[in-house]
């Protein structure tokens, strides 16, 4: 007990920390049952996951979805313990212990809105703000992103957004098949887009902007002046080498918003026609008088 006491007094800002995670982990899991309770379970909508096949089963099972989904994370939590070990299989059982009591405790609010489509729209958004704080709480979702995990092991060579895409679409086919109408999957398709879209969005920034290289052999200070003079963007100049014929190569790169790529364009083609351009997306921008973004990362989890 003395070690722990003087563990937390040396560590403060881990004991803040922890505390910072587990608030993201209860929001997260509260976002959830919200996205379930008020919009996509009184319409059926099946958006991914196991809460999406947990939903179609529950339609004719005598269960609620928070329990049924805890039921069918049961095995994997077996196959976890040898793969992954208790530590993280603990975290995903707590995870899914939480989101049942959520899930299951907020099922008697009343529906947000009648319509299944602003139903699917919003839902998606709050499973989104969901998997943002789930991120950030540095902990595991459960559901898909354990089945995703485990099924990496036995399928190293496959991506785990592969994996993650056939889950969930197994969710969406599934309910077409049981409910007997393409509307059921077209609605629960539009929720984990919304959520994937919102996801990254949230992750990555919303600040967007266009990554640019322009390779010139001697016209690079006239290009850099006049993109400086008239599009206020600052440039850096690289030195590089041409490796087919071994000559010299200047390199300009400069980050411009989307709608002034024309602009851009429009510069280097009349100082120097025969330079080299080449225009990319850049999903987070920070400083250099852009907006200072708070982008954490770029991935999304469905749960």
């Amino acid at each position: 007990m003395n070690t722990i006491k003087q563990s937390i007094l040396k560590n403060p800002q881990d004991v803040k920390g922890f505390f910072i995670r587990v608030g993201y982990f209860l929001g997260a899991n509260f976002m959830y049952a919200l996205a379930l309770d008020l919009f996509f379970l009184p319409h059926q909508i099946a958006a991914g996951g196991f809460a999406g096949i947990a939903t179609v089963l529950c339609s004719f099972l005598p269960f609620q979805v928070g329990v049924m989904a805890l039921l069918m994370t049961l095995p994997l939590l077996v196959w976890s313990l040898k793969v992954k070990g208790w530590r993280y299989t603990g975290a995903c059982f707590l995870s899914a212990l939480v989101y049942m009591v959520m899930v299951d405790g907020l099922s008697t609010l009343e529906p947000a809105t009648s319509d299944p489509l602003m139903a699917s729209i919003l839902g998606g958004a709050l499973y989104a703000v969901g998997a943002v704080f789930i991120l950030k709480a540095d902990t595991s979702a459960g559901g898909t992103d354990l089945l995703a995990r485990l099924l990496l092991t036995k399928f190293p060579t496959m991506s785990l957004g592969k994996l993650f895409i056939l889950v969930d679409g197994f969710s969406v086919v599934f309910a077409i098949c049981v409910f007997g109408e393409l509307e059921y999957g077209l609605y629960a398709a539009i929720a984990v887009y919304t959520c994937g879209l919102l996801t990254d969005r949230f992750t990555a920034g919303f600040d967007l902007a266009k990554l640019c290289f322009i390779i010139t052999n001697d016209r690079h200070e006239e290009i850099a002046q006049t993109i400086m003079a008239q599009m206020k963007r600052g440039v850096t100049h690289q030195n590089g080498e041409g490796m087919y014929g071994k000559t010299a190569k200047q390199v300009l790169m400069v980050v411009i918003r989307p709608k002034e790529v024309y602009r851009l364009k429009a510069i280097v083609r009349e100082v120097d026609p025969t330079a080299f351009v080449v225009i990319a997306q850049a999903s987070e921008v920070q400083g250099g008088g852009f907006q200072e973004s708070k982008g954490y990362y770029n991935t999304a989890i469905n749960k």
